[in-house]
């Protein structure tokens, strides 16, 4: 019983001798931003948050192809951006299924692969080429029906991978992109 108690005794003194050793950096260097970091807006196909609406549609229509669907005298069907538009019998137009581009108001932009040429690529390529070019870190490269990785930039946007149904029949290629206004162009006052 001694010789148990004494070596229990020698193992803890082992192990707070050494951590009584180590050293505490609190040094600010680790948390300065990457320098590959972008200090501008992050554009997807010319579109950014900082864009005005109107601004954002010729964009995406010149850049992506697609037609705003939708009755222009209601600000809710202007939304859907889609490069084929379905007609209904009034002249107006809607996109069948997802569209191409969404343009939620002044808070986010929602890309479906088609809208960014990204169909062929998975998740983990996607983010490791948005990784590079805005200097992005995201904690997971997986995205899955209820798991969107997500990244913040310098500037407060919050891009994510999102998940696309089509995704569990293609073997994962293909994550839409979404891009949100989050802190973005937002002060805190305190």
């Amino acid at each position: 019983m001694h010789l148990h108690f004494t070596c229990i005794a020698l193992i803890a003194t082992l192990i707070l001798s050494s951590c009584s050793q180590g050293t505490v950096n609190s040094s600010s260097s680790d948390y300065t931003p990457k320098s590959t970091a972008s200090t501008k807006p992050i554009n997807i196909k010319g579109l950014s948050l900082d864009q005005s609406r109107e601004q954002m549609k010729l964009t995406v229509e010149t850049t992506v192809g697609c037609k705003f669907a939708g009755n222009e005298r209601d600000p809710r069907d202007i939304r859907d951006c889609c490069k084929k538009p379905t007609i209904r019998d009034d002249g107006s137009s809607y996109c069948r299924g997802d569209p191409d581009v969404y343009i939620g108001g002044n808070s986010y932009i929602l890309f479906k692969c088609e809208a960014y040429s990204g169909c062929q690529y998975s998740s983990s390529e996607v983010i490791q080429l948005l990784s590079k070019k805005y200097g992005l870190e995201f904690v997971s490269d997986e995205v899955h029906e209820f798991v969107r990785p997500c990244s913040v930039s310098n500037l407060g946007e919050k891009l994510c991978l999102a998940y696309d149904k089509r995704m569990k029949w293609n073997g994962g290629l293909g994550p839409k992109i979404l891009l949100q206004r989050h802190k973005f162009g937002r002060d805190i006052d305190l």
